[in-house]
């Protein structure tokens, strides 16, 4: 497991071995992480998926 700089991490999450959490990234609650989440990203769920990543040409979140 690696977590990356600036990470927020809800209560209650579970985090499998080998993954990786992108820097600046937030993992909501009661989420298991089970594959790597990229940097700049909202994931949530059983199991996690990425809900929004930051585009900086836009300087907004968007939905993916």
């Amino acid at each position: 497991m690696r977590i990356e700089d600036n990470v927020w991490i809800g209560e209650s999450v579970c985090i499998l071995p080998g993954v990786t959490i992108g820097k600046h990234s937030v993992v909501g609650a009661l989420s298991c992480v089970t594959k790597s989440i990229p940097p700049y990203s909202i994931a949530v769920g059983n199991p996690a998926r990425v809900i929004k990543q930051y585009n900086f040409q836009t300087c907004s979140w968007e939905r993916v």
